[in-house]
């Protein structure tokens, strides 16, 4: 699923067939594998430190009053689809080491970890400011690190190694080895970019 350029029919026929699966399924197994919650035709799914809402009846996604983007709208319902009660392990994985990863990695450094560098690299201690924001917990990995839980069972953790006269800054972002098996790495390459696009805007304010 690529992240840039405007929806073509291709992101809308992925969204309909999201939605299918979603109708087809027990929806209240999905929720308790995903930790969202349905009531009334509508689930309610925690996203960073807000809370998505799903409406099953006019297939609409609204996070307070704003309608999602497509490309959020269809990584959501993967996700749902995807857990399968799956839980985060603690044993964390780069986007590298995900089926097919190496592939991908390329655009995926490009849209995610160099802005992730350009924007962190100088001043991490911004990163762990932006990350509570977003309702993330502080780690004690590289020069400074967060854990934002995208969904419930989908952490991301956000590294910046600062740099000095000798080195240059560095950034990674790593998964959950459970990420691998709920969604499809090019989910997980939209995923990274949601999250770091979140993080430099909580540090503009």
């Amino acid at each position: 699923m690529a992240e840039i350029g405007a929806p073509d029919e291709r992101y809308r026929t992925a969204l309909d067939l999201a939605w299918s699966k979603l109708t087809d399924s027990n929806i209240h197994e999905l929720c308790d594998g995903a930790g969202a919650t349905f009531q009334n035709s509508e689930i309610t799914l925690p996203t960073f430190n807000q809370s998505m809402k799903i409406d099953i009846g006019t297939r609409s996604m609204r996070i307070g009053p704003d309608e999602l983007a497509i490309f959020d709208r269809i990584l959501a319902l993967h996700y749902l689809l995807g857990c399968d009660r799956t839980r985060p392990t603690g044993n964390l994985i780069s986007f590298s080491q995900a089926p097919g990863g190496e592939v991908y990695y390329s655009a995926f450094k490009k849209r995610s970890i160099d802005r992730l560098t350009d924007t962190f690299g100088d001043s991490p201690e911004s990163l762990n400011e932006a990350g509570l924001a977003l309702g993330g917990e502080p780690m004690k990995m590289a020069t400074a690190a967060v854990k934002l839980f995208v969904f419930p069972m989908l952490p991301v953790v956000a590294l910046v190694w600062q740099g000095d006269d000798e080195v240059a800054p560095a950034a990674n972002l790593l998964f959950d080895e459970s990420a691998a098996r709920t969604l499809a790495t090019e989910d997980l390459a939209v995923v990274a970019s949601s999250v770091v696009a979140r993080l430099i805007k909580a540090s503009q304010g």
